[in-house]
Order: C-alpha cells, then structure tokens, then sequence
C-alpha cells in the first residue's frame, strides 16, 4: 500500500494478549484497506486475518511491541508517500465478516516436524478431554524438540490448547488412548534411530468459547491427563 501524509489504514486492530499475534477485528469503509480491498478484491483484507509482518518489523511474541513498530513505520510510509507491506495469514475457516466465529472449525491448523535424532523427547505433557476425546498439549517445557520448534519457528509456535489432529501417517480416530500408543511408538522408534530422524505433527488451534483463539496457561482444567506423570515415560509426558 502507498502511504500519504493524511490518509489512515481504515481498520481496528486487537491482541488478547502479548503471546498472540494482532487481529484485524474491524476493516472502515473507507482508508487504505478499504482502498485496496477495491483494488484487489481477490487478495480482500478480511476480519479475522493475523498480521505478522509490517515492512520489516515481524511479530516475535509480543504484540504491543509489534504494534508500536507497525505505528512507526506507518508513519515513516505516510511522511515520505513510502510503500507499506503487510504479511497476513488468514486462519482456516475466515470467509468473511458476517460469518460467526464460533462456525468455524479452529483458528489455524498447521504441521511441525520435531526432529529427534538427538535422542531428546518432545519435553511436553499431554491431556485428552474427556468430552471429544481429543488429545491436545496441556503443559512445554523449556528444553525438548518442542520448545526447540519455537525457538526456530515464531510464527508457527506449538502452544498449550492446540490440538493433536495427526502424528506421521497416524490420524486420530476417536480412541486417545489408542492414538497416544500409536504415536509413542512413532516417537520412540525416531529417537531410537529406528525410523525418520522425526516426526511430523499436524496440529489444529481450537478457537476459544468467546470466539478468539490459542490455548489455555498450562493450568489443570479437570480433563483427565494421559501419562501425566513426572516420570512417566509413555510420551504424553517428556
């Protein structure tokens, strides 16, 4: 978009929290979104979509920050009638503003590839609720092949709340107990050596009751927990 002193970018902008990435939550009818909406009407700006890239300031885990950056290079762009490019990611389900949130299926879905030739578990901890069955990350660890993928992968960080929608060639089938062997053994057979040097997750971020997303603190929400142990050594705990 081509900035100019005097013109506003038209849209609202909202981050439940620092640890989540900014949301256009409200697009005016007029500015320079409206503007390139007009334009483009095939790359439309749309409610819900997640800004993660202003220019050359990228979202790293901190909204307010990423918000201020984007504050300041917007004005940079409009003082000197310079460019301003965002990076949008529209999460699965976003087709437009008159479509509730809740009817969306989740927020993002996503794969990570945790490698495991260095013998190191994944350092999480798993639960599965007891309504649906699903098995999703109750609590990372600061050291493991997970917390490895966010150090290396800040826009595709695995967080507490998503979803364990596949492992490998594994798809959950309903049972949690009978996916969680399954991917044990995915899991044990990698650190082993005794197949690929990793395993490849697809994860699904679950939208929350009041219609924003990511996952809970880690906190014990009552759901049974599946290997909880300290100790234990099935794989939902690292």
């Amino acid at each position: 978009m081509t900035a100019s002193e005097g013109q506003i970018l038209g849209w609202q902008l909202s981050s439940s929290d620092n640890e989540f990435p900014v949301t256009v939550s409200k697009i005016r009818s007029s500015g320079l979104v409206a503007l390139h909406n007009q334009k483009h009407p095939e790359a439309k700006i749309m409610n819900g979509d997640v800004i993660v890239k202003a220019n050359s300031v990228l979202w790293r885990q901190n909204s307010t920050a990423f918000l201020e950056g984007l504050a300041e290079e917007f004005s940079r762009a409009s003082a000197t009638g310079g460019e301003i490019t965002f990076f949008l990611r529209r999460p699965v389900g976003v087709r437009g503003e008159s479509e509730p949130a809740e009817t969306r299926p989740f927020f993002k879905e996503f794969s990570a590839k945790l490698p495991m030739d260095s013998g190191d578990g994944p350092g999480w901890q798993l639960s599965a609720d007891n309504a649906t069955g699903r098995v999703s990350i109750a609590k990372i660890r600061s050291t493991g092949s997970v917390h490895a993928w966010n150090e290396a992968n800040p826009l595709d960080e695995i967080q507490v709340g998503d979803v364990i929608a596949k492992v490998n060639n594994v798809l959950w089938h309903g049972d949690p107990k009978v996916f969680l062997n399954h991917m044990n053994s995915q899991i044990e057979a990698a650190r082993k050596g005794q197949s690929q040097k990793g395993v490849t997750l697809l994860l699904q971020r679950p939208w929350r009751l009041d219609g924003s997303f990511g996952g809970g603190t880690g906190a014990d929400d009552g759901d049974d927990v599946v290997g909880g142990g300290e100790d234990d050594t099935t794989g939902a705990e690292e």
